[in-house]
Formats: structure tokens, sequence, C-alpha cells
């Protein structure tokens, strides 16, 4: 009873601090659409030169760009022969195709900054999207690697570490107050405020999660399967819960508690591969990232 009396209050003081309780709700969802542009704009993308559009007949020039306008996160322009070198240098094209013998002999021609292995791998996907008019799929340069899924959960553990540690630190100064001693004076067990803490720091965090899995699915999807958005908020609002009950035991301030709090979850949120794929980091932070202390509970 104790315990549940401690998260009531806690509850209805949060509430009624009105301006504060708001933007602790908004602020995860608003974190939450930023990481998923963030997704977006890490997935692979091409910025192609396009050479021989003027030796193929106006139906293969037609189709040739169909398909390059459909294809996703492909942007294109012809290019001119004389400054293919210097626009691949300069980066104005990562990719220059030619089209002239596509058509006859089934082949693109291809130049690029790439290693030998991805270019050959990109004059595939575009040879065989464009001959059989269907878009260019470049996500298969994206697989086996640190999947969306795993970055925004990653970010939503993330960002309820921190809002956690943020909520259980009011227990520090409930101690310099005074609050926690006069309860350990009442017949209910000592350990009650502590549990009931827990227990309000647990449903705060558990439904801003929900919320900002709703929001993550609505605008960016990053899973078909909608059970993620029950089963994922209980596994975040738990580890954080944990997390956070640990940060406040060891401080002794809750400037201190929120400051390692926020230190350590940026830390290990970056080795986890949350704001930069694992893949795509330096040899060493690779071997840190075995630890994945929030990339890899997803």
């Amino acid at each position: 009873m104790a315990s549940y009396l401690v998260m009531k209050n806690n509850l209805l003081r949060s509430i009624n601090r009105k301006v504060v309780f708001l933007i602790s709700f908004l602020l995860p969802m608003l974190l939450c659409m930023l990481s998923g542009a963030v997704n977006q704009l890490s997935e692979t993308s091409v910025r192609i030169g396009v050479l021989g559009l003027k030796e193929v007949t106006k139906e293969e020039k037609e189709q040739t760009e169909m398909i390059l306008k459909k294809s996703r996160n492909v942007s294109f322009a012809e290019a001119d022969e004389k400054c293919r070198n210097t626009d691949l240098i300069l980066g104005k094209y990562q990719l220059v195709i030619d089209v002239s013998d596509l058509f006859e002999k089934g082949e693109l021609t291809t130049d690029s900054n790439y290693s030998k292995d991805y270019e050959d791998s990109m004059k595939q996907v575009f040879e065989s999207a464009i001959l059989s008019k269907k878009a260019a799929d470049l996500s298969i340069f994206d697989e086996g690697g640190t999947t969306k899924e795993e970055r925004a959960v990653a970010f939503l553990v993330t960002i309820f570490l921190i809002f956690a540690t943020l909520y259980m630190s009011e227990a520090i100064k409930d101690k310099a107050r005074g609050v926690t001693e006069r309860v350990s004076y009442s017949p209910a067990s000592r350990f009650s405020y502590g549990w009931g803490y827990d227990a309000y720091v647990f449903i705060m965090v558990k439904v801003q999660a929900v919320l900002a899995c709703i929001v993550m699915q609505l605008l960016y999807h990053p899973s078909d399967n909608l059970l993620w958005i029950l089963v994922i908020p209980i596994f975040i609002a738990l580890v954080s819960t944990v997390y956070a009950k640990i940060i406040c035991k060891i401080t002794n301030s809750d400037a201190s508690a929120n400051i390692t709090s926020s230190s350590l979850a940026a830390v290990c949120s970056l080795i986890g591969g949350t704001f930069i794929a694992v893949e795509h980091m330096p040899k060493i932070l690779q071997y840190a990232s075995v630890i994945r202390f929030a990339g890899g509970w997803s």
C-alpha cells in the first residue's frame, strides 16, 4: 500500500507540473522523428552521371530516365564525357554509367571511385533495373549491417535511459529533504518508498516509450510487425528503470546523477551504432561495439 501511495503521489506531482510534464512527453517524440530522418539519410544513395543518352533511341532514353527517376535514393543528370574524371574527383557524381551499348549488348560501361567489387555490384543493379523496367533496389547494399529496427530501438533506449534518471533523481532530492527518513519511521517497509519510486519511473517511461514507438511507426515504418509497439516499450522501461536506480545509488546529487547518466548513455549509444552504423565505424570502434550496450538490444 505504501509503495502504491508513493507511486501515485509522484505521478500526481509530475502531472501537476504541466509545462514540464508536457515537454517531457513531447521531447522524446520529437527526438524519434529526428531519429527516423537520420535513419533515412543513412540509407545507401548514389549520384549518377549518365553518358550515351544521345546515342540511343528516344524510347530507350525515356526508359532509362524513367527507371532512374523511380529508383529510391538515386539522383542523376546527363554527364559530359570531357568532364567525367573531374566530376568524379570533385564528387559531383559517385557513379558514371554509359548506356550507349546497354540495349544492344545488354551491358553498361561504368566508372566510379568505388572499389571494383562495389562498382560491379552497382553496375549489375542498374543493368538489371533498366532492362527489366523496374526501379533499382539499393537496399541490398545495406544488408548485413545495422538495421533500421536496431537503430530505432537503440535510439529509444538512449533517450529513456536519460529520462528515467531524470525522474529517479527526484528521489535524491526527497532524501535530502528528509522524506525518505520520515517514511522509514512509518509502519511501512523501509523498502516501500524505493519500490514505489521504481514503479513511478517504470510507468512514466513505459507510457512515453509507447507514444514514441507509435510516432516512429506512423512516420517511418521501421517494422511491419506492430507487436513491437507493445513489447519493446516494456523492455525499454525495465532496463531504463534499473539503469536509473543504479546511477542514483552511486551518486550523491541529482545533478551528478543526470550528468553521469547522460554521459554513459551517449558513449554507449555511439559505440552501439545508434547514429553511425557499426560497419561504417573505424575498426577499433567496431571491436569496442561488441559490448553494444544500446545498439545490440534491438
